[in-house]
């Protein structure tokens, strides 16, 4: 492998409803052929998120929506400083809306997004 990138999985517990891990399978495959090491570092409630060339993000069940938002709120400025870094970020669903403004519950106040 010539080149190598980190991918962060934020809170595949929580947020995996929708196929989420076939994105990072396939994420990982379109790598390997273009000869790129992808190291995928899963990142579950209460752990730090670390530094990383690419950030992906699936979808969930609003209480999980709404765990994730809270805890989201403590990385906003390093996820935007991320971002401002030339990170790449990838949201499904719901986990899409929370990297966004604000993600809105089917009955509940808007949830904070980073």
């Amino acid at each position: 492998m010539n080149k190598k990138l980190k991918l962060v999985h934020l809170y595949p517990r929580q947020l995996n409803l929708y196929g989420d891990i076939g994105n990072i399978i396939t994420l990982k495959k379109r790598c390997e052929w273009r000869n790129i090491e992808l190291e995928v570092v899963n990142i579950d409630l209460g752990e730090s998120i670390p530094e990383a060339e690419m950030y992906f993000i699936g979808g969930g069940q609003d209480k999980q929506q709404l765990t994730v938002s809270t805890e989201l709120q403590q990385y906003k400025h390093f996820l935007i400083e991320q971002r401002d870094k030339g990170s790449v970020f990838l949201g499904i669903c719901g986990g899409y809306q929370l990297l966004g403004h604000y993600y809105l519950p089917y009955n509940g106040e808007k949830l904070l997004g980073v």
